[in-house]
């Protein structure tokens, strides 16, 4: 059985995908090119209660992806926008919370259109699709390493690679030989750098 596609990417695996910074993706955002979006859990906006998956607004989130730095941080979530609707709502000050920079999301939908607008779209070589989605794993991996640090070993990682891919679609899972190949530079490159 094939998984179906996923949903959302976080900002952190398009702008590795994409091969730029997530202060990139968030000017276009704010441009009107997608929408960032985020689940939350209850929250109070003039005494009315929201919840689940809404827009934020792309300005709010600027000064927490600053071009200089690519750190965690904690974003506090002011207004929001319902799916359908117009207007922002302010967070009523009792029930604001914070979300993590790696809690902003891209739906799939807005990536795709993104990447079909922009000559962004997967290769093709040779007439066929690049079987392996090599970029979304590089998505992963920068993810993984943002949030947990360097693994202790490269087969680790290429294990956890290995694993990402099955998640995404258990029949299209390239060998565990070639993973290590892709990651091998990029592994030697930080263990060095960190030694």
């Amino acid at each position: 059985m094939k998984l179906p596609s996923r949903g959302f990417y976080n900002i952190w695996e398009v702008s590795a995908r994409w091969g730029c910074t997530p202060t990139d993706v968030v000017e276009w955002a704010m441009m009107g090119h997608m929408k960032l979006v985020a689940s939350l859990p209850k929250i109070v906006s003039e005494g009315i209660v929201y919840g689940g998956l809404v827009d934020l607004k792309p300005t709010d989130l600027l000064p927490y992806f600053p071009r200089h730095a690519n750190t965690f941080a904690r974003i506090p979530v002011i207004r929001i926008k319902m799916e359908g609707e117009d207007d922002w709502k302010l967070i009523d000050e009792d029930f604001q919370i914070e979300i993590g920079t790696t809690d902003v999301m891209i739906s799939s939908a807005d990536a795709r259109n993104f990447e079909e607008q922009n000559g962004l779209a997967p290769e093709r070589h040779a007439g066929v699709l690049n079987k392996h989605d090599w970029d979304g794993m590089w998505g992963f991996v920068i993810c993984r390493i943002h949030e947990q640090g360097i693994p202790n070993t490269q087969s680790e990682l290429a294990r956890e690679c290995e694993e990402w891919f099955t998640r995404r679609d258990a029949r299209a899972v390239p060998d565990l030989s070639t993973i290590l190949k892709k990651i091998r530079p990029v592994y030697r490159a930080l263990a060095e750098e960190n030694a």
